[in-house]
């Protein structure tokens, strides 16, 4: 049972990380998209990049958090 538990686990952290890149990635191509096809200013183009980032750099540092907690759980386990 346990080793069901691990499979799913590692299935839903992957999931997650997938939906990150993907918001991440669609919310950079209609930025630009709309930057191109239209005469709006860049001001909101710079804000909905940077929640672009926020969401790759989360998506890229969350298997980093991942190891960091399993860590700790495995230490806070064996003391």
């Amino acid at each position: 049972m346990k080793l069901k538990e691990n499979i799913a686990e590692k299935i839903t952290r992957l999931t997650i990380t997938y939906i990150f890149v993907f918001v991440a990635v669609f919310l950079g191509l209609f930025a630009l998209y709309f930057h191109i096809t239209t005469d709006m200013s860049t001001t909101w183009l710079v804000q909905l990049l940077f929640v672009d980032l926020l969401l790759l750099m989360s998506a890229i540092l969350k298997p980093l958090v991942d190891i960091t907690i399993e860590f700790f759980k495995d230490i806070l386990k064996n003391s």
